[in-house]
């Protein structure tokens, strides 16, 4: 699991070295808030049953997209988040203030935010972005 936490943080940097403009902060922040919980994939759902009135079809497309939503977020959040339980990439680079939008909620049980003791065993051997940010610690 080090390995994708070290390709999280070198990822992350580059974001936020290359892509980061003001323009790119509001474009990010407004792709960022459609997905927030599921919110487009819903209201696509939902316009495909209603849309589904007078073609069979596009309801069919309404409810397999809203068993696939509702699927995902079962086993994405019940089963998948607490077996993995990994710190995110800028909770461990303390980024969490420099965060546009505030995180959202996790459910019960999952663990969003790194304490000081996981930050400081973090990987110091990885390569590039990593060295240097550990370094000037």
């Amino acid at each position: 699991m080090e390995w994708l936490q070290t390709f999280d943080i070198e990822v992350l940097q580059w974001l936020r070295e290359t892509l980061s403009t003001p323009f790119m902060d509001k474009l990010m922040v407004l792709i960022s808030t459609l997905g927030n919980a599921g919110a487009l994939w819903l209201f696509l759902g939902v316009l495909f049953l209603i849309m589904g009135i007078r073609r069979k079809n596009w309801r069919e497309m309404g409810i397999l997209l809203l068993l696939c939503v509702g699927a995902s977020a079962l086993v994405c959040n019940l089963i998948l988040k607490p077996c993995v339980n990994r710190i995110r990439p800028y909770d461990l680079l303390g980024y969490v203030d420099a965060l546009l939008i505030p995180p959202l909620h996790s459910p019960p049980g999952i663990r969003r935010h790194a304490s000081r003791r996981q930050r400081q065993s973090a990987p110091k051997t990885a390569p590039g972005a990593l060295r240097r940010i550990f370094s000037a610690q």
